[in-house]
């Protein structure tokens, strides 16, 4: 039995090559300090009330870092 190639990409994988192919684009718009956070944070989304809380913390993100600094 063949597998596909792509079968064989772990979440890691294609976040990897998502980063770096958004962070290349990013970088030709001129953003050249771009960078990307070292790590990211996966959850599955469950019921209505946890994609609430996951929209509400996206949403906050960068207010949150700005009042940390």
């Amino acid at each position: 039995m063949d597998i596909d190639e792509n079968e064989k990409d772990t979440l890691g994988k294609i976040i990897r090559s998502f980063k770096a192919k958004a962070a290349k684009l990013i970088r030709e718009e001129g953003f050249k300090d771009f960078k990307w956070h070292r790590n990211y944070y996966d959850h599955i989304v469950r019921d209505d009330k946890d994609l609430l809380i996951v929209r509400k913390y996206i949403k906050n993100n960068p207010l949150n870092l700005k009042i940390k600094k």
